[in-house]
Formats: C-alpha cells, structure tokens, sequence
C-alpha cells in the first residue's frame, strides 16, 4: 500500500474524530423548551422534568406554530436566547391552546439523552481505525475503513442536522446514500469474494444513480432551487439505500452459501447477529412507531446506541477472522439480549397499535396489563429456544449438549432400516450433525464407505477391491493406546488415503467400531468442528456412549441380516423339498396313469372277453371281478388327480381353481359360493399357482372333515404384486392357538400343512376362529 493512501486514510479519519467534537459541542449548547416532539408531525413524546416550562407541555400535544419560526427551524430556534419566551400554538383533546414557554439551556438528562449518536459514531470510528491500523487484510481493511467513516459522517450530521448547520443536512442525505454503495463494495469481497458475471457493471450503476441524487440535492441545496419535489427526493434515498441493503444481504447469504471454511461461515454469522442486534431497536422502537404514531415509541437517542453493536461486529470479523474462545456464557448472554430486544420491540408495536385504535380506558386497565404481561412471559418462553438455537447456529454453527446427542443418535438409529447401509449412512450423517464437524467418513467391514460433508448430501459408495481400508491395520494402532480416539498424523494419509477428502481436508482422529468379540466393524474417521476449535474431553465422552450405541446397533444388525441368510436358506431348502415333492408326485400319478390303471384297463378288456366264452355261474363272478377292478380304476385315478391336478395342465389359473371348487361341492354337504377377481392374464411362477390351487382344496377339505359348515365362501384376488385368498366357514370353530404346531398332538395336520406351504413360497397365513363363530383363513403370496 502506498504511503501516500495511508497518509491521506488517517488525516480523513482525523478529520471525522474532529467533527464528532464540534458536533457534541453543538449538542451541549442547543437551547431547550422543555419538550420532544416527532419530525413532520410534531407530536410531543416526551417531556424535559428538569425545564422550567416541563409543566405547560403534555405528552400528545400536537405542535402547530412556535411564533413566526418555519417548520423546519424549530429544534433550530434561531434569533432566540436562553430566558426569553416564545409563543407556542398546541392542539391539545381536539382544541388549540396558547402556552407560553421559556427557553432555557439543556440540563444534564438532556444532553445526555443527545451523547448516545455520536458514541455510535465513536464507536464506527474506532472500528475503523482499528481495522486499518493492526488487519493484514489490506482490501477489506480499506472499505471497511470507509463505511466507518461515512457511518460517522452521516450520523454525526444526522444527529445535528434538525438544528446545526444548513451543510449537515447535506452530509446526513449524502452520506445515507453513500453508505449504502458502500457496503455493497464491502461486501462484494468480504467474507469471500463474490464471483458475478456483471459484478463491476452492478457496482458501476449503484455508484452513478448515487451520484445523480447526490448531485440533484446538492445543486438544490447551493442554488436554492427545488428542482425536484422533497418528498421526492427523499423517498429516492431511502430507496436506493434500501435497494443497497438487499444487495448486501443477498451477498452475505451468498458467502454463507458458498463458505468452505469455518472462518467464512463465522464472519458472516458474527455480522448478520451483529447487525440484527443494531437494527432491530430502530425499527421497532423508532420506524415502525413514527410511521403507526407519527413519533418514537422511545428517544431518538437511546435507540440508536444499540447501532454500536454493528462496527463491533464488523471490526471483530475482520480482525479476528474467526471466533476464538466464545463460551456458552456469551452464548446464552446474547440469546437473552436478542429475546429482550424482540419483546420491546413487539411491546412497542403493540403499544403504538393499540394507543391509536383502542380507547386509553381500555389500554391504561389493569387487566389490559395482565394480558400483555401474560403474552410477553409466554412469548419469551418460546422466542428463548427459538432464538438460542439461532445464536448458536451463527456463532458455531450450532451448540449440543450430551443429552440432545445421545438422544437424537438413538432416535436416528431406531428408526432408520435395519441393514448395514441404512444404519451407516444415519450414522455418519447424525454425528456429524450433531456434534457440529465438518467432515465424518465411515467405512464399514463389507467395502462400503459413507462420506459426510457440511453443507453437502451424504455419500454412499462401494470400494474397489484395490482401495479397501485395511481394517487389521486400523485396529493395530488401538492394541496398546490409552484411547479409543487416535489423533490423525500425516504418516496415515499413505496408509489410509480413503480418509483424505477434496481439498486436502483429512481427519483429525481416527475410531476403530468393535463387536463383542473385539472384531472390526468399520472405523470412523472424525473431521474439525465447524467452530474450528478442538475436540474437548467433554467431546470425547459423548462420542464414546454415541459410538457404543452404534457399535450394538450394527453388531445387532449383522446378526440379524446373519439370521436372515439362514432363514432364506431354510426357506429356499423348504421350497426345493416342496418343488421336490411336486415333481415326486407327479411322477408317481404319471407312472399309476400310464402303467397302473392301464394294466387294469387291460386286464378289465381280458376279462370282458373272456366272460363270452363262459356261462352260468362263472360267468357272474367274472362280473363282480371286472366291476372291482374298475372301482379300483376309479379309486387310482382320484389318487392321481390328488397327487397331480391335471386341470392346471389343461385350464388356465381361473378356471382350474373354479374346477376344484366346483369338484368339492359335489362330494361335500355344503354349499360354495367363490369370487375370483383380478388379472386372468397375470404370469406367476408355478410354485405360485400349485401353493394357491393345494391352498383352497386343504381349505374345503378341512371344512368337509371338521367344520360342519352348511355354507362357504371363497374369495381369490390377483393383482401385480400378490394373490390374495380368504375362506370364510359358518362352521363350529375352534380355538385357534398361538402356534399351529400345538395341533400337532391332536393329529390335526391340515392347517400346519397349508402354514408350510404359504411360508415356503414367501407368503403369510392367518387364522381368526372361536368356538361357534366359524373359521376365517386368508393367505397373501407374492407373486
């Protein structure tokens, strides 16, 4: 930087130092008439105790005429002396009144009530100064250094302008207009530097529309000649200031945005809490009541001292760069501070709404009282946790506490699926949110690797066989540690290259995930905290219960998905044996067709020959032989039909089952009425078709041997996605018992038959059955 700049810098900054001397000279000497009154509407707010005329003014007169003095030199008074009296015209409960006022110098509480301006302006001006002395951040340093200066500039004129000079008017209406363009250069490369396409296009239009205005009110103000309308020209500045304000805001959400580090995130935590801080008093205590009441719910002055909350704010980010040491007390202290501030401000918009359109019977009430007291208590209550967890998040990124860890880490893994990658992914993702780190990676024993980002989604990835993390390894470096957290060292970024992210980022410790038996479950490697200090011991103790929960929940998953293996297995053996058994009796029925019952039918045509050569006696008992055999026949082919339904070979799905029902109804005492519906058209397997087809003709048979039923219904759905059946008896019920393998003992074989069958093709049963109640069986297959 050269020399020359810096010289030039500080000479401005003395310059400014001097004009908050002057200005708070001025201040001192102003006279006073004893009352505040709100600028345009001349509503008195307030009164001076210490004046001799305190008494002649009430709060809520409206001032019409101080003498011949224009409107605009009223807190000016000029041509006037301490100890001389004005006339001045009020309207007081709709009828005007003369009082006669002395002029007097300002007591003590009243210049006091003045100071509170310019110690914002003293508080801008040693932000500044500070920053460009001792920040090594020369750009930042400068602009900031700026903005500080016409903050003082524009507050040191605002706060004398109602009655100094006519130049300080001028320096309050440029230096508004000023302070907006610059913070939108400030903040264009501070916290981080904004990348926009018409970045200096942007920037060039807020300066040259703020040139235009300046010049406009400057000429104006030199030559005496309105040029535009006031109400104009102001309106224009509060626009352009209010358009500059969103920018700002827009940029700092942006560098939140787009942060990737820690110090980022914080500076621009620290200069939007500090801002809410210095603003929120002068919309609510001071706008939003002049606007509603046509005066401040509170002085001009007090209100503004909150504004030093801003240049602290902004000095600190920048100079510090990051938050280093905020404890949990200036945590909770500034959530207080927020929620008090909130409360006055709704106490004053409730105040100033309800004093203009509620009867001052009504608002001056005791019960009135109660109700507000009542609203503000309850309010308080839930803006403190709303509002702490906001501080928190600006400052750290967010605060947690053992309790809240432990029970959101339970919570995620009781509710998430219950397989290893569910179970990692909610994991990684609820550690690393919990306990506010910037990085968590979680690589598990089966090559699958979770990756927490802030900011980011959460990645799930399987590991090439080349890059799978040696977990042997991990675990030797805990056989002789005094700790289960072992602090990363740069020699484990060639061994274990999986844990270094983009950007160089690695770990700062890494844990090891154990079973019971002391086998490696995965390991788990730890980022920075987002508030970039280190992981206390009080860090450590809730990672140690968080990661023995996670340590049970995947050591029980792997038992259960183990378990699950085993029943697949037992459920694919129980399928084959079925299929097995099947095809047996297929072969069988085949083999009592084609070589059995043909033998007989043969035999059968022997005999009937036979018969044409015999008489008398013999001829009858070849008859009774030939009417046995074909019973037999009979017999055989039922016993083939049972053992291998041919109408599934012949009809369709639909029909097959229609064909059974009809055949059982036949043979049985009661009647069937059976509703088939869904897609006749559907392709299942095989093992499907005979499950639902040996389902309905146990089902009927059960009922023909032990219900004593005179009615049954049948109903068979099929969608794409299962096959759905419901036998519904009128019959004697029974008791159904909590396992069907009870029935057992009774030699009651039917239902544990169907249970079996249903199960092994994947599908469930239930019975619902009491003594004389009859019998409900439904049966869901997937398809």
């Amino acid at each position: 930087m050269r020399k020359s700049l810096l010289v030039f810098l500080h000479v401005s900054s003395l310059f400014t130092l001097v004009l908050i001397g002057w200005a708070v000279a001025l201040a001192v000497q102003k006279p006073s008439i004893g009352a505040y009154w709100g600028y345009p509407s001349g509503i008195v707010y307030a009164i001076d105790a210490g004046h001799p005329s305190s008494q002649v003014f009430r709060v809520g007169d409206r001032i019409l005429r101080i003498e011949e003095i224009s409107r605009a030199d009223w807190y000016k008074l000029p041509g006037t002396t301490p100890g001389q009296n004005l006339s001045i015209q009020v309207e007081r409960d709709g009828q005007t009144h003369e009082l006669d006022v002395q002029i007097a110098q300002s007591n003590i509480k009243a210049i006091l009530g003045r100071i509170p301006p310019f110690l914002v302006a003293l508080g801008f001006w040693i932000a500044g100064s500070y920053v460009l002395a001792f920040s090594r951040a020369r750009q930042q340093a400068i602009l900031f250094f700026l903005l500080c200066q016409i903050a003082v500039v524009t507050l040191t004129s605002g706060a004398i302008s109602a009655y100094g000079p006519e130049w300080t008017k001028i320096g309050l209406h440029c230096g508004l207009l000023w302070l907006g363009v610059a913070a939108v250069q400030l903040h264009l490369v501070f916290p981080k530097r904004i990348d926009l396409l018409k970045k200096r296009q942007i920037g060039s239009a807020l300066v040259l529309v703020t040139a235009l205005i300046s010049s406009i009110y400057l000429i104006e103000k030199i030559s005496g000649i309105a040029l535009v309308p006031v109400s104009f020209m102001w309106a224009a500045t509060i626009t352009v200031f209010a358009i500059d304000i969103v920018v700002v805001i827009w940029m700092l959400a942006q560098s939140y945005r787009k942060s990737y580090n820690v110090i980022e995130r914080n500076q621009v935590g620290i200069i939007t809490l500090s801002s809410l801080i210095g603003i929120l008093p002068v919309v609510t205590m001071i706008l939003i009541p002049q606007l509603i009441l046509g005066h401040p719910w509170v002085s001009f002055d007090l209100a503004f001292l909150a504004l030093l909350a801003i240049p602290l704010g902004y000095g600190f980010a920048i100079y510090r760069y990051k938050l280093i040491g905020v404890k949990e007390t200036i945590n909770r202290g500034l959530a207080i501070v927020l929620v008090l501030l909130l409360l006055t401000g709704f106490y004053s918009l409730f105040f100033s709404i309800s004093s203009r359109f509620i009867s001052a019977s009504i608002t001056e009430s005791p019960a009135w009282g109660l109700v507000t007291t009542v609203i503000l208590a309850g309010s308080a209550v839930k803006l403190y946790g709303s509002l702490t967890r906001f501080v928190n998040q600006i400052l750290y990124g967010g605060w947690y506490d053992f309790r809240t860890v432990v029970e959101q880490t339970r919570h995620s893994l009781t509710t998430t699926e219950h397989n290893q990658e569910s179970i990692g992914a909610s994991l990684a993702q609820v550690i690393g949110q919990s306990m506010r780190l910037e990085t968590v990676s979680l690589i598990l024993s089966d090559r699958i690797r979770f990756t927490y980002e802030h900011g980011l989604t959460l990645r799930t990835e399987i590991l090439p066989d080349d890059q799978i993390c040696n977990l042997a390894d991990v675990e030797a470096l805990f056989t002789n540690g005094p700790s289960d957290f072992q602090p990363w060292d740069s020699e484990y970024a060639t061994a274990y290259p999986l844990a270094i992210l983009k950007n160089g980022v690695h770990p700062t410790h890494l844990v090891p995930l154990k079973g019971k038996d002391g086998h490696m479950l995965g390991v788990l490697f730890l980022g920075e905290k987002r508030d970039g200090e280190p992981l206390s011991e009080a860090d450590f103790e809730i990672l140690k219960v968080v990661i023995h929960q996670a340590q049970v929940t995947l050591e029980n998953v792997k038992l259960l998905e183990e378990a699950q293996k085993h029943l697949e297995k037992i459920s694919r053996l129980h399928r084959q044996v079925l299929r097995g058994r099947e095809e047996e009796r297929k072969r069988l029925a085949r083999d009592l067709h084609d070589l059995v019952i043909q033998s007989l039918a043969g035999l059968n045509y022997q005999m009937a020959e036979i018969r044409t050569h015999l008489n008398g006696a013999q001829t009858e008992n070849l008859v009774k032989a030939q009417t046995e055999v074909r019973e037999l026949i009979g017999v055989l082919r039922q016993i083939c039909n049972d053992l291998r339904p041919p109408t599934l070979d012949v009809l369709d799905f639909f029909e097959a089952i229609q064909s059974k029902i009809s055949e059982v109804e036949e043979n049985a005492d009661f009647k069937v009425r059976a509703l088939i519906e869904g897609n006749e058209n559907q392709e299942m397997g095989e093992d499907v078709k005979l499950c639902i087809y040996r389902l309905v003709q146990e089902s009927l048979i059960n009922v023909h041997k032990h219900a004593h039923a005179d009615h049954v219904e049948v109903w068979v759905k099929v969608t794409s996605e299962q096959v759905s059946v419901m036998v519904t008896d009128n019959g004697k019920g029974f008791t159904v018992p909590d396992r069907l393998e009870l029935l057992v003992p009774d030699r009651h074989y039917g239902l544990i038959g169907i249970k079996e069958m249903i199960e092994a093709v994947n599908g469930c049963l239930s019975i619902s059955s009491s003594p004389g109640q009859g019998c409900i069986l439904s049966a869901q297959v997937p398809i």
